[in-house]
């Protein structure tokens, strides 16, 4: 009904489409609208107004970042369209996110493994079994040159066999 329910709903609870009038009986739908983009970026919002106003649309559009911007009168199917595009888009938001959440866990769980066991993430899998590419190896042993593991990396390194260098 009001910018403040609004607000107050956008806080309380999950939203996957924010549906908003421009002229709200308590304010502005666009100081609404630029807030729930500050708060839920990745809620989708959708300007349904009466207003002719071509500004009033500009600025929805670039400081609310308004995903579809309708005109009133509405007809239903135009709505139930663009109602089901941005949750598709929310969709798409919420995986990539996802994605990105969980691949810096993985580069966090990565250099939390390597801290605790130097030179493991250079090791790889093969046919032979575990090895180290001698590029690899080279690295490992300048990296850890000043520890206990370093001398015998590097006269293992010194060992005639297979050229390493």
């Amino acid at each position: 009904r009001d910018a403040a329910q609004a607000l107050k709903a956008l806080e309380e609870q999950r939203l996957e489409v924010l549906l908003v009038e421009l002229v709200l009986p308590d304010g502005d739908g666009l100081n609404l609208l630029v807030e729930a983009r500050l708060l839920h970026p990745l809620v989708p919002r959708i300007v349904v107004t009466g207003l002719e106003d071509f500004a009033s649309a500009v600025t929805a559009i670039n400081e609310a970042e308004v995903f579809r911007f309708l005109q009133k009168p509405l007809d239903p199917p135009t709505l139930r369209a663009a109602v089901e595009e941005a949750l598709g888009r929310a969709a798409t938001l919420h995986e990539a996110r996802g994605a990105r959440e969980e691949a810096e866990r993985r580069r966090l769980a990565l250099i939390d493994l390597e801290t605790d066991h130097p030179g493991i993430s250079m090791v790889s899998l093969g046919p032979e079994g575990y090895s180290l590419t001698p590029p690899r190896l080279r690295a490992l042993a300048e990296e850890l040159k000043d520890t206990p593991l370093g001398p015998h990396l590097a006269a293992a390194m010194e060992l005639p066999g297979p050229d390493v260098s």
